[in-house]
């Protein structure tokens, strides 16, 4: 379960980072692309670091980060949609990949 938790959160961070690509043409380095790209290279990597040390309260640390990732997402969502447009579509992909990695780190820490 460990490893899904590394390899979703991994996923998450190029999903940022692509999303701050896509953005990067019209806002340049604006602060939505700034915080994404601290999200995708500094956050994620940190806690997939410690969602691998499989202590007690790293699988916590993950769902946590995955509710308040999921609200601030569907917030930034909302500001954003104009129609169905690549940013807005990374977007729900990053929202999707959150709630995913939500159920797996729910279902690790029950059976643990």
């Amino acid at each position: 379960m460990v490893a899904i938790q590394v390899y979703l959160l991994s996923l998450i961070a190029a999903l940022y980072l692509f999303r701050a690509m896509l953005e990067f043409g019209q806002l340049g380095w604006g602060v939505p692309v700034i915080l994404n790209v601290v999200v995708g290279v500094v956050i994620l990597p940190v806690v997939a670091a410690i969602a691998s040390m499989q202590t007690s309260w790293g699988s916590l640390l993950v769902i946590a980060v995955c509710v308040v990732a999921f609200l601030v997402n569907g917030a930034f969502l909302v500001r954003l949609w104009q129609g169905p447009s690549p940013a807005a579509l990374t977007t729900i992909a990053i929202m999707l990949a959150y709630l995913l990695l939500f159920g797996v780190a729910l279902s690790a820490r029950s059976a643990a």
